[in-house]
């Protein structure tokens, strides 16, 4: 039996056949993926010049209280990469935003008005 955690219910479900559990086998992997990787590439100095070179098509993202991004990432690559596209987010969501509704909408409206803000930018160059 295979158990997936519902972080929305605050419980676990049993993936209840073989079926179910093969039609979400690519996330099950890549959650894998991420738990075996995540430790030993997150501690790592991020790769500034690739940030520099490629700020254009980069915006990131920071939460108030998250040991994933914290806060003096953001403030290195704040002084590091001048005029990146870089904020914090100030509402209280957590890192799994996506797990409730509030957080997938704010995530969401945050996204298309950088997308929104990156297509006038374009038009007017």
């Amino acid at each position: 039996m295979v158990y997936l955690y519902n972080s929305v219910s605050d419980s676990f479900d049993l993936l209840h056949d073989h079926k179910t559990f093969y039609s979400q086998y690519h996330t099950i992997q890549n959650m894998l993926y991420m738990a075996m990787t995540e430790f030993q590439e997150l501690p790592e100095k991020p790769d500034l010049d690739f940030i520099r070179e490629n700020k254009s098509q980069i915006a990131l993202l920071f939460g108030q209280d998250d040991h994933w991004g914290p806060l003096h990432l953001y403030q290195e690559i704040c002084t590091q990469v001048p005029d990146i596209s870089i904020e914090v987010e100030r509402e209280g969501h957590t890192h799994a935003f996506s797990c409730t509704e509030a957080g997938s909408l704010w995530a969401a409206q945050h996204v298309s008005s950088l997308i929104k803000s990156n297509i006038e930018t374009r038009k007017n160059i």
